[in-house]
């Protein structure tokens, strides 16, 4: 029985796919006999889809094999944005903090008040009003008081708690010329 059945696949795959030079092409013939002429897509996988298009695959381009392309590798880009963000918020943070710190201790060098101009510029509520004690202070800077009234009066529309009591208090503390000077400012 085996010997009948052996000798039947034999003779069908001699008489019919003759032409078929590798086991690939051997099975692609088989499965297309057995599909009127049609291969599957699992099958036919290096071609579009019959479904996307109206023509059927002809036999001339089921027996030629698809060449290759070969592309120039080019350059793949691992660089992740996220973490390059993270990082430059992590190190504006820490300058930040060592420029606080730097001002607790009284020792302000030019970056840290380069910093706190910036801040105050960028509307930081919190560097407007240490800006603000800076110049009332005199704290790493040259002291000056229209200067921290209007930095004062600055943290008070930012939403800063004592800024317009700070202002008050400054505005007691100049002289009329000074006050002649902020309405001639405003």
């Amino acid at each position: 029985m085996k010997k009948i059945f052996f000798t039947i696949i034999c003779l069908l795959f001699s008489f019919s796919q003759a032409s078929a030079e590798s086991l690939d092409e051997l099975y692609r013939d088989l499965i297309k006999s057995d599909n009127e002429g049609y291969l599957p897509m699992f099958v036919k996988n290096r071609k579009i889809p019959d479904i996307l298009t109206d023509n059927k695959i002809s036999d001339s381009e089921v027996a030629q094999p698809t060449e290759a392309v070969v592309q120039e590798p080019s350059e793949v880009n691992f660089i992740n944005h996220h973490k390059i963000k993270e990082e430059e918020n992590k190190a504006a943070l820490i300058k930040w903090e060592n420029t606080i710190k730097a001002i607790q201790q009284n020792n302000v060098s030019p970056i840290d008040l380069e910093e706190i101009i910036i801040q105050s510029e960028k509307n930081n509520p919190k560097a407007v009003e240490i800006y603000a004690w800076m110049n009332t202070k005199g704290v790493g800077i040259k002291q000056n008081l229209l200067k921290a009234f209007e930095l004062y009066q600055k943290a008070a529309k930012l939403g800063v708690a004592n800024a317009e009591n700070n202002a008050a208090q400054i505005y007691k503390v100049l002289s009329s010329d000074q006050r002649a000077q902020l309405l001639n400012n405003f």
